[in-house]
């Protein structure tokens, strides 16, 4: 089985064409909507609370099930994109989280609210999951990373465009739903998009389910004819997907489990989600007024969002994973402990402020640029889908928990505040040590080269 594998990835997908280029369009304006729609609420759910009196624990609801949504979205994206296909269930991820922005927009009461936010969660998951697998299989090697790290500034674009609506239309009539509205407008322009047909299945998914001619046929459309013929000569015969036991085949399967797991687990026990969901609510907290609460939250994602930008062009591929990571995931330790100690000792918006810049450059340079790509390059073809899901979903899980609990119990205290991001640092600081012990390079490595990547245990290495 393990030489069927090589065989199946026996060439990366390199080089392109003008439709290469279109997938890149889409698949960002994709992951820009899902930013959009995560990112509006953080600003939407403080003026909920205001709007309909929300208890501390409701408003805690109404961001932890989006993270529910988003974990079950993870999970099932995996199975969707198996079974379906990688394009049509990109389709179907792009119709939910055009109904259920509307129906968040039109929303009579918390409950018909809080059944939109769950179905925005699922599918930011879904989105989230499909769309790694679809750009790790069409991404030649030499440029995984940088369209991996293009995920993530295109959702952090969203997000950020979420804060600049939330700061734009404070204060017009039905001011936050015309917020959420505006989080339908998108995904429905890209799943037309998509539905039209801009967008070849993966050649991989093809060989995958039996249909090498097929496959062929999306090659040409992929890459120059001649690559194509080459990469198609290279394919051996198809394999069989593999379930969750795919995972845990072989030693060197369970080596690529840790690391693929482990690294969407360290993006996520850091924090960022959290924080990027009740940063307008922490600064409001903290006793300053919503007005600065959003101008802080937007000044923050635009440093955010220029980081990836930047490690995008000019780091990622020439730097590589490893190194990135664990320099990231080192200074976000420390960020968090600074900043934990502007709230409790009370420093003032400028303190807080630069508390939180710095967790977020420190973040997006490695974790936030990196850990995608990773993720959806370290598995073998036939449990890819299985392992970005089961890694993504995991995580969301904890944000879920904690979404859940922590709006209660921050706005009892700056002080309860600051308890949060030392909690965050102490995990970063143990998620270092992981990646430092079981994350290997994988920089310009082809996909059927992860196996010899992960042959022998990091310890074990000259």
């Amino acid at each position: 089985m393990a030489n069927a594998v090589v065989d199946d990835e026996k060439r990366p997908l390199n080089g392109g064409n003008k439709t290469a280029t279109w997938i890149r369009y889409v698949i960002y304006l994709s992951m820009f909507a899902e930013g959009y729609d995560a990112g509006v609420f953080s600003g939407v759910g403080v003026l909920v609370e205001e709007h309909w009196n929300l208890s501390g624990e409701q408003l805690g609801s109404l961001y932890g099930c989006f993270y529910i949504g988003m974990a079950t979205g993870m999970f099932s994206g995996g199975w969707l994109a198996d079974r379906l296909g990688r394009v049509p269930a990109m389709c179907v991820t792009n119709a939910v989280l055009t109904i259920s922005a509307f129906v968040m927009a039109f929303a009579p009461d918390f409950t018909v609210l809080f059944i939109g936010r769950v179905g925005i969660g699922l599918g930011v998951g879904s989105g989230w999951t499909v769309g790694l697998l679809y750009m790790a299989e069409t991404s030649p090697a030499s440029l995984r990373g940088r369209d991996g790290a293009g995920l993530d500034l295109f959702l952090n674009c969203g997000i950020m465009a979420g804060y600049m609506c939330n700061y734009l239309l404070l204060g017009i009539t039905d001011d936050w739903r015309v917020m959420l509205g505006i989080g339908g407008i998108l995904p429905a322009i890209a799943g037309a998009a998509i539905s039209f047909g801009i967008l070849p299945e993966s050649p991989r998914f093809l060989l995958l389910k039996g249909d090498k001619a097929g496959a062929r046929v999306r090659l040409h459309q992929l890459l120059d004819d001649d690559e194509a013929e080459a990469t198609f000569a290279t394919w051996g015969q198809p394999t069989q997907l593999e379930g969750l036991s795919g995972l845990f085949r072989d030693s060197t399967r369970i080596r690529m489990t840790i690391a693929g797991i482990g690294v969407a687990l360290a993006q996520m026990l850091c924090g960022v989600a959290i924080i990027i969901n009740v940063m307008s609510l922490m600064v409001k907290n903290a006793g300053h007024s919503i007005e600065v609460a959003f101008g802080v939250t937007f000044f923050v994602c635009f440093l955010k969002t220029a980081t990836v930008a930047f490690a995008l062009l000019f780091v990622v591929e020439q730097y590589g994973r490893r190194p990135l990571l664990l320099v990231s995931a080192a200074g976000v330790t420390i960020s968090c402990f600074v900043t934990a100690y502007a709230f409790e000792k009370e420093l003032g918006v400028a303190a807080i402020q630069t508390g939180l810049c710095a967790y977020m450059v420190l973040f997006s340079v490695g974790l936030g640029a990196c850990a995608m790509p990773y993720v959806g390059e370290v598995f073998e073809t036939p449990v890819r889908a299985t392992g970005c899901s089961l890694g993504l979903g995991l995580g969301r899980i904890f944000n879920a928990f904690m979404l859940w609990n922590l709006p209660s119990f921050m706005a009892e205290s700056s002080y309860n505040i600051a308890l949060v991001f030392y909690f965050f640092g102490g995990l970063t600081f143990m998620a270092t040590i992981f990646i430092a012990a079981f994350c290997p390079e994988t920089k310009q490595k082809k996909l059927e080269d992860m196996r010899d990547v992960f042959a022998k245990p990091m310890w074990a290495r000259d």
